[in-house]
């Protein structure tokens, strides 16, 4: 679809642009725009995946440093970007629109940590412009609100640990989500 998306982007203008992303495709609308401007801005498509894969990492990144400061784990950026980089960057490259939604995910996540829950639902609403798949992240907000109440047996330090390898463990999986998804016809398949 990245090719396709910088052709439309390079012949159309943006009125007939969207109409033929509309009709020829069933990209996002946040996705969409975000690669109609890098396209009309640089007119390079190796430019334009370097920027859009530049900040698919650099939301993990600044996600990873956040969640340095709620889980008592000393290594847990390093360990955190390693896990993305080993298991999840060459599928990145495929799956550009999901990966870069995963990444506003992760750090919208780290607001439901700070109690910010308007940023994290304007990051999960931007997340879902960009693919639709995100919606499942809503899930984050109640299980958090759940493990946020003090019991006796879970410890805070212990819920931080637990959504946060739960996160990872999601967008690990994504693709096998959206497979799942698309076989139970609950998602299109391009």
């Amino acid at each position: 679809y990245g090719l396709q998306l910088f052709n439309y982007s390079m012949d159309f203008d943006f009125t007939t642009f969207m109409d033929a992303n509309r009709k020829g495709s069933d990209t996002e609308l946040g996705f969409a725009l975000l690669f109609f401007t890098l396209t009309k801005a640089f007119q390079n498509i190796n430019f334009v995946f370097f920027i859009i894969s530049f900040l698919t990492f650099l939301f993990f990144y600044l996600s990873a440093i956040q969640y340095k400061k709620y889980v008592d784990l000393k290594t847990s950026p390093t360990l955190f970007m390693t896990i993305v980089f080993f298991f999840y960057f060459n599928e990145s490259m495929n799956l550009m629109r999901q990966t870069l939604a995963a990444s506003l995910m992760m750090l919208g996540i780290v607001y439901l940590f700070r109690h910010k829950y308007v940023h994290y639902f304007l990051l999960i609403f931007l997340s879902v412009l960009i693919h639709r798949i995100v919606i499942i992240s809503l899930i984050f907000f109640p299980l958090f609100l759940m493990l946020k109440k003090e019991g006796k047996y879970v410890k805070y330090e212990t819920k931080l640990i637990f959504i946060f390898f739960f996160s990872v463990f999601f967008l690990l999986s994504l693709q096998t989500i959206v497979k799942l998804l698309v076989n139970l016809g609950l998602l299109s398949d391009h």
